[in-house]
């Protein structure tokens, strides 16, 4: 799959933060065939994610994502990733949050002005 995004202002604007390409990750202590914990490598840097433990982090110059070894983002171009793992259950399901596009903290933009673009492929490791 091919995740293509480019964010332009339409008008003066400051944001608080931005946050777009979200890919939702399952991570549950307890179900069927989950360890409680996410493994995330990002350009060959591993970082474990236990279940509901409300770890954050974020990644600038990120050009090959990888989780558990199943899925596999690239970019030709760097990614601004943002990572927040889930504190508690929603809806019976605990999922982590991945951001392709992540730029915390406030920021002004004049009209016409590019914000953000990106591009990334999203693939399945798994035979």
């Amino acid at each position: 799959m091919e995740i293509r995004e480019k964010l332009v202002a339409r008008s003066d604007i400051t944001t608080s933060r931005i946050a777009t390409g979200l890919i939702g990750i399952l991570n549950n202590p307890d179900w069927v065939y989950e360890q409680g914990r996410r493994t995330i490598t990002i350009d060959g840097r591993q970082e474990v994610v236990p279940a509901l433990g409300g770890r954050r982090f974020s990644a600038d110059n990120a050009r090959v994502i990888e989780i558990d070894q199943a899925m596999r983002i690239t970019s030709a171009r760097p990614l601004h990733l943002g990572y927040l793992g889930a504190k508690k259950p929603e809806r019976s399901r605990a999922t982590d949050e991945l951001y392709l596009n992540y730029y915390p903290g406030a920021r002004a933009w004049r009209a016409g002005k590019t914000i953000s673009e990106y591009e990334a492929t999203v693939q399945c490791m798994v035979p």
